[in-house]
């Protein structure tokens, strides 16, 4: 297996630490462009959604695949899960659990972007 690829999203000042949120915030916008959305309210969501996930297991670990995200998009209970370990991400279990067609909705739109990164999914991400 090749050595992991490292994307470096520069910040203002070389000194200060990134913040995981706002680094997973961009790479969430990048990885879901939202071009040609009927419905911008469940790619907004989607986009949030992803931010989250990236945004807990930068907190868990210090750095996130792809692939690790695919693998907890394939249950609710997965997502749910990885959302309530950390503060930062508490509050999207109020945003997208309490309606099962909101969640449905924007799981969908999440998981179709996704699978058009297939080929990036071994990339290490590190805020």
């Amino acid at each position: 297996m090749p050595p992991p690829r490292l994307i470096h999203i520069p910040q203002r000042s070389r000194n200060a630490r990134p913040d995981p949120e706002t680094v997973a915030r961009k790479l969430a916008h990048i990885l879901i462009p939202g071009r040609g959305a009927r419905n911008p309210f469940f790619v907004e969501g989607a986009r949030n959604l992803l931010a989250g996930l990236m945004t807990a297991f930068f907190l868990d670990s210090g750095e996130m695949y792809l692939r690790d995200v695919r693998s907890v998009l394939r249950t609710k209970e997965g997502v749910r899960q990885a959302l309530q370990r950390h503060p930062q991400t508490q509050y999207l279990m109020e945003l997208f659990f309490p309606s099962e067609y909101i969640f449905q909705e924007t799981l969908a739109v999440l998981t179709d972007e996704l699978a058009r990164h297939e080929r990036i999914s071994g990339i290490r991400f590190r805020p």
